[in-house]
């Protein structure tokens, strides 16, 4: 079983070496490491080529976004297994192992979900192995081909929480992504207040375009309001509502694109992948939900 490991890298020289320096040892023949230097304005194309010349390394003249970035680097692949791995973060010993396994122990998933270890993500010992309703796209294992298939992320307005809309299109489809709490990254993230400030507004706008591409007419004006609420609550506690407002602002600027798209799906498909409820036979099982919420509190 061969993976392509892709890394997308901008401006992180330092982090995306140690990223790669810790994938590099674990390959196996049939195996690859792809680097996507994406537009970026330091010398880490140099420094990649020096450290780790076995890797593949493809730069572009400009930056396509953490999106656009990841579809290319599913365009470049040359094994159906993608293994996308964040470039400020390092995999452990015997990672590539693992992945390797689960493949093989959950053949007909879409997407192998696993965990990040930092300050904005729960436990991984916390959480239980199964199926899930969304991923982060920093720390998963993918089928190259129905990724390609449907689209990969979407691109327009460079938005956050683009595996949301991808979960949404294997869900509809009756598609599994699985958790495996074993593959975890070593997240180094940046929890500065800027970049907090950035999370907000990108997150805010990304559920906005989510929900006026795929909520149903009946529940979209409670939907947008929802989302809403929730991140004037991130505001409340930061005492710093610029972020939301910056975020509606980007909303508003996108909102045609989105509407002309209009894809509507059933509301518990857009819940799950919005939430990450667990599904259990393409049904989600609340009560699972809210065991694990209770775990990784």
């Amino acid at each position: 079983m061969n993976i392509t490991f892709a890394v997308l890298t901008r401006n992180r020289a330092d982090a995306v070496l140690r990223c790669v320096e810790s994938l590099r040892n674990q390959l196996s023949d049939g195996d690859e490491l792809l680097v996507l230097v994406n537009g970026t304005e330091d010398d880490t194309t140099a420094r990649l080529v020096a450290a780790v010349p076995q890797a593949r390394l493809v730069e572009t003249s400009r930056n396509l976004g953490c999106p656009g970035g990841r579809n290319r680097l599913a365009q470049l692949a040359k094994t159906e297994w993608i293994a996308y791995i964040d470039d400020d973060g390092e995999v452990p010993p015997g990672f590539a192992a693992l992945a390797r396994r689960s493949i093989q122990e959950h053949p007909g998933a879409a997407v192998i979900a696993g965990c990040a270890i930092d300050a904005l993500h729960p436990d991984p010992d916390t959480l239980t192995p199964g199926p899930v309703g969304n991923f982060s796209g920093g720390i998963c294992v993918l089928r190259r081909s129905l990724f390609l298939e449907l689209g990969g992320y979407p691109e327009e307005g460079a938005r956050q929480g683009e595996e949301i809309e991808y979960a949404i299109k294997l869900l509809r489809q009756g598609g599994t992504i699985w958790r495996d709490p074993a593959l975890r990254l070593l997240h180094h993230a940046d929890n500065s207040l800027p970049k907090l400030r950035e999370i907000i507004r990108e997150g805010l706008r990304g559920t906005l375009l989510t929900g006026l591409r795929f909520c149903p007419l009946y529940a979209l004006l409670p939907w947008l309001f929802w989302k809403t609420f929730s991140y004037c609550r991130w505001g409340m506690r930061m005492r710093d509502f610029a972020p939301v407002a910056h975020g509606l602002r980007d909303a508003m600027r996108h909102s045609r694109a989105a509407l002309r798209s209009r894809e509507p799906v059933r509301l518990s498909v857009l819940v799950q992948a919005s939430s990450g409820i667990v599904t259990t036979g393409g049904r989600w099982s609340v009560l699972q939900h809210v065991r694990m919420r209770s775990e990784s509190a």
